[in-house]
């Protein structure tokens, strides 16, 4: 005997062959990136295995005689300080699946700059170098793309950001980031991660993505450039959900513990002089970056 529960009807938990893809249809996107949604739909057709785009090569370095590598359980020499830049980016490119080669802190030598930048060049789809792109005598990343490279652009109109430059080394890509680790990340996120996903053949960049908060501060700044001031979120606004944010750390391009804690950006636009508290500014969480 077959019992039909009242209300049932023909096809009611029915899932008829092709109900999802149908053969000859669109199951991943070409460009789009692997992630868990994609992999459950591979696995689901009885796939174990997806085309991909070859795997994008990074080559990294810091440039000055100042700079030593940490873990040297040694006296710091006066005049010298510990390489942050080289770890911050690892950390930063290894959420975006790229393959990093490391060539360390290169001396302000133009003879050894221009070897460890051919290598890089040889060995990698792009490169990038933190310090060296100032106009002072021993700034000779700067110097050598302009020289024997090429140079598109010296200085972006951002605070903190400068002085950073984007060029080519023998036909692969260079991005020269501050020496300045807090300069340094700022533009990586907001400069050099979209190039980085164009490089990588993403059909999609999303990137930087702002959302509307809350001043809780008082603000001044220059008009005609960005300013990426670093933030916390204090609380958030009862009717309209909306962060409210307070400035975070002390200022300056070189105050690590700004990024340390903070939760994200105040991103002020150039046509912006002066916030007052109360004001809707723009948000750049850094959650949607790491």
């Amino acid at each position: 005997q077959i019992k039909v529960p009242a209300g049932m009807a023909q096809y009611d938990n029915y899932r008829p062959i092709a109900d999802d893809v149908a053969r000859g249809g669109c199951v991943i996107p070409m460009l789009s990136s692997v992630n868990p949604a994609s992999i459950a739909m591979a696995a689901a057709l009885g796939l174990t295995r997806l085309p991909l785009l070859p795997q994008l090569k990074i080559g990294l370095l810091s440039s000055g005689d100042e700079l030593l590598p940490s873990g040297l359980n040694e006296t710091l020499p006066h005049g010298k300080i510990y390489d942050a830049n080289r770890p911050l980016l690892t950390r930063l490119l290894s959420h975006y699946g790229v393959l990093v080669t490391d060539y360390g802190i290169v001396a302000d030598d133009e003879t050894q700059l221009t070897e460890v930048l051919n290598q890089a060049a040889n060995d990698n789809h792009l490169i990038i170098s933190s310090g060296g792109m100032s106009e002072g005598g021993r700034d000779y990343i700067r110097q050598l793309l302009e020289t024997q490279g090429q140079f598109y652009f010296l200085r972006a109109a951002i605070k903190p950001g400068r002085p950073m430059g984007i060029g080519a080394w023998q036909d692969t890509p260079i991005i020269g980031l501050p020496g300045n680790p807090v300069a340094a990340f700022t533009v990586f996120l907001m400069i050099a991660l979209p190039m980085i996903m164009k490089l990588q053949g993403r059909k999609h960049i999303q990137h930087a993505l702002q959302i509307p908060a809350m001043a809780d501060f008082d603000f001044k700044k220059r008009g005609g450039r960005v300013e990426y001031a670093r933030v916390a979120v204090k609380e958030y606004q009862a009717n309209t959900g909306y962060p409210i944010l307070a400035l975070y750390g002390k200022k300056g391009a070189g105050i690590i513990s700004s990024i340390v804690g903070a939760d994200g950006f105040a991103a002020l636009g150039e046509d912006v002089t002066q916030i007052k508290k109360g004001d809707i500014i723009n948000y750049v969480p850094f959650s949607q970056f790491f």
